[in-house]
């Protein structure tokens, strides 16, 4: 993940254009940093993952129960924007809190 995230950059880091492929990118990063250098970054991005479940296990069946009042047998239209609405709103949540740990993850993986 790190190589892939390096090459993105690479242009913004100005490396030479023989770094952009994953076998250099790979033999660089072994050579200049040494191979823990491959999972700069994880910690973080592991952590990313965490508030994106709590929601999704936690938060879900709450937001759901609150916003989704038809039933689909019934009046499916509404249903189906409730349902989209309660998604909506559920993925907002998650996003909002998992962005800070990618930035985090992004801002340390990047770093030469």
């Amino acid at each position: 993940d790190r190589i892939k995230l390096l090459q993105q950059l690479s242009p913004l880091l100005n490396s030479s254009s023989e770094q952009r492929n994953t076998y250099n990118m790979f033999r660089f990063l072994l050579k200049e940093q040494g191979f823990l250098s491959l999972w700069r970054g994880n910690l973080s991005g592991c952590l990313a993952i965490i508030p994106s479940i709590l929601v999704k296990e936690l938060l879900d069946p709450y937001i759901r129960n609150f916003i989704v009042r038809h039933e689909p047998d019934q009046k499916y239209f509404l249903y189906l924007i409730e349902e989209l609405t309660a998604e909506f709103v559920t993925t907002t949540i998650r996003l909002v809190l998992s962005h800070p740990f990618t930035v985090l993850n992004i801002r340390v993986a990047s770093d030469w």
